[in-house]
């Protein structure tokens, strides 16, 4: 082989690996993070516990030489023809498409040490373990999607009670913001990293109406208060007793309360996508199975909840307390 052939190979991958460079920005939320001023080395490394502020600089500067960013005195803007193609409605399902290929694409390269052993050291994917991992996945684009759309369905409100069961580190404060002062928030997370990370979010801006606490809710959860909704996110596949969970959760609701169930796919959904999700959450240490809407459904028709009407029935379930 030639050094003429060299570079040709170089130049040929050229376009992908500049798609790459992209995406490493998606997944690490530097351009989220950018788009809300958070635009220097020192504030992103803070803000996502970065501490290899060399690469970090390393890769925002790359950005700015394929005039992706534009920098001026150490702060990184996006520059207007990529925020063009930000802004354009297409282009913003095709960065919620990259960011969750890039998630799920994350969880499957453990698929060769998965294989060998569920326990393999490689593979970075447990709740309690690897929270730090998490941290930075729940960041991402699709969860975030995913918050806006409960809170849009259930019609979550200002003075509202709100129970967050699951709720990793990002979405109570996600929540309080829009409950607002006079309503409150309780998350509870198994994983005391992701609870770290979110009470850390909450002191910092002062939000006293929100309140994080480890808590396992397969085992013994003991409310005190009563909410108006509880929220239950990509939860229910990662749990063995389902009806436990879920009569654990109905003694925290008020009559008139609402559950609200979000997950990317029901085991009984006609959608062509639900064999490609259970093989992707497969990959979580913590999954247990992929459980059926209509189980759902019969277990808190049982408990004493009406079904209401949703747009999107293969990933929400809403019910009311009678």
């Amino acid at each position: 082989m030639t050094v003429d052939e060299l570079k040709k190979a170089v130049r040929f991958a050229y376009s992908a690996l500049l798609g790459n460079l992209i995406v490493l920005g998606t997944s690490a939320n530097i351009f989220s993070a950018i788009n809300d001023g958070i635009n220097s080395t020192d504030r992103i490394a803070t803000k996502y516990n970065y501490r290899n502020k060399e690469i970090l600089e390393k890769y925002l500067d790359t950005l700015v030489k394929y005039h992706i960013l534009e920098e001026e005195n150490g702060e990184y803007i996006l520059t207007g023809s990529f925020l063009n193609k930000i802004d354009n409605e297409e282009l913003k399902i095709s960065k919620i498409t990259e960011d969750f290929t890039t998630y799920a694409s994350a969880l499957m390269r453990f698929f060769n040490h998965y294989l060998i052993d569920r326990n393999h050291p490689y593979v970075t994917t447990s709740f309690i373990n690897d929270s730090d991992v998490w941290g930075l996945w729940l960041e991402n684009r699709w969860f975030k999607l995913s918050r806006e759309v409960i809170a849009s369905e259930c019609k979550i409100g200002k003075g509202e009670a709100l129970l967050d069961v699951g709720c990793g580190s990002s979405s109570p404060v996600y929540y309080g913001k829009l409950v607002g002062p006079y309503g409150r928030v309780l998350g509870i997370d198994k994983s005391e990293g992701l609870i770290d990370v979110a009470e850390k979010r909450i002191k910092k801006l002062g939000y006293g109406w929100i309140s994080v606490k480890k808590s396992n809710i397969e085992q013994s959860c003991i409310f005190k208060e009563k909410y108006d909704i509880a929220v239950l996110a990509d939860l229910l596949q990662y749990v063995r007793n389902i009806k436990k969970v879920l009569c654990t959760i109905d003694t925290a609701i008020k009559r008139n309360g609402k559950i609200i169930i979000f997950t990317p796919c029901f085991a009984d959904s006609k959608e062509e996508y639900v064999p490609m999700m259970e093989f992707i959450n497969a990959h979580v240490k913590d999954y247990v199975n992929n459980v059926s809407r209509e189980e759902v459904e019969k277990e808190l028709g049982r408990l004493g909840y009406e079904v209401q009407e949703v747009s999107e029935k293969s990933m929400l379930l809403m019910a009311q307390k009678l």
